[in-house]
C-alpha cells in the first residue's frame, strides 16, 4: 500500500465518522424530542447564572460554535440546513423524513463556544473561537436570518453571550 492509498483510506474513514457522528447526532435530536413529546411538563431551556434565558417546548436545540472564519455567506448555509435537515419521522414512521420546518417545531439556539476548542497537550485552545465582541452580531444575524426562512414566533435564542 503506497502513501496514495492511505491518504484515500484516511479520507474515507474520516467521512466515515463525520456520516457516524451526524447520524449520532439526529438519533440523540429525535430521541430527545420523542421523550419531550411524552413528557410535556419538561422543556427544553437555557440558563444563565440560574436564570432562565430562552425556552422551547417541541423542537431542536442548537448548540452552534462560531468560528473566527466564518462568514456571512456561511450564515445562509448553517440556517438552511439547521431548518431543512431531515431528523424526524414522517406520520408513516419512515425514519429521517421530515425537517424541523415540515414539522412546525421550535429551534432554540444556544451560542457555544467550547465548540471551537482544540486540545493543546492536556489544555484547551480556544483562539479557533470567534471573540465574543465579533461572535454576538454574527450570533444575531444568524437567529434573524432564520426567523425570515421560518416562522418568527419559533425561533428562540439567548439576548446575550
Amino acid at each position: 500500500m503506497n502513501l496514495k492509498d492511505v491518504s484515500k483510506w484516511n479520507a474515507r474513514v474520516a467521512l466515515v465518522y463525520a456520516v457516524g457522528v451526524w447520524t449520532l447526532l439526529g438519533a440523540t435530536i429525535y430521541t430527545h424530542m420523542e421523550s419531550q413529546a411524552r413528557k410535556k411538563d419538561d422543556a427544553e431551556h437555557t440558563e444563565v447564572a440560574g436564570e432562565q434565558v430562552s425556552a422551547i417546548e417541541r423542537g431542536i436545540c442548537v448548540l452552534l460554535g462560531i468560528s473566527v472564519e466564518d462568514t456571512q455567506k456561511d450564515v445562509d448555509y448553517i440556517v438552511r440546513k439547521i431548518l431543512n435537515l431531515r431528523l424526524f419521522e414522517d406520520e408513516n414512521g419512515r425514519a429521517w423524513s421530515k425537517s424541523v420546518m415540515d414539522r412546525e417545531l421550535e429551534v432554540l439556539c444556544v451560542s457555544q463556544f467550547t465548540l471551537q476548542c482544540i486540545l493543546k497537550g492536556n489544555k484547551p485552545d480556544f483562539h479557533s473561537a470567534m471573540p465574543a465582541e465579533l461572535a454576538q452580531p454574527f450570533y444575531n444575524s444568524i437567529l434573524e436570518h432564520m426567523r425570515n426562512a421560518y416562522r418568527p414566533e419559533l425561533i428562540k435564542g439567548e439576548a446575550r453571550l
